[in-house]
């Protein structure tokens, strides 16, 4: 794998991690109000998904 390549799966890692505290905010106010934020958690599956398949593409294939 290259530098630049790395650097690039870095990159994209932080934002995932940065999105993902977003959306774990937005749905613990939430439920601090009684309430289920449906869209915040499918999107943090989602986002969470993309991560475990971009740091262990080998075990995603097995699947």
């Amino acid at each position: 794998m290259t530098r630049q390549k790395e650097d690039e799966l870095l990159a994209r890692r932080r934002e995932l991690r940065r999105r993902a505290h977003e959306l774990i905010q937005r749905i613990v106010e939430a439920r601090l109000k009684g309430e289920r934020d449906a869209e915040a958690i499918g999107e943090l599956a989602r986002l969470s998904q993309e991560e475990v398949e971009m740091t262990s593409p080998d075990l995603t294939l097995a699947a």
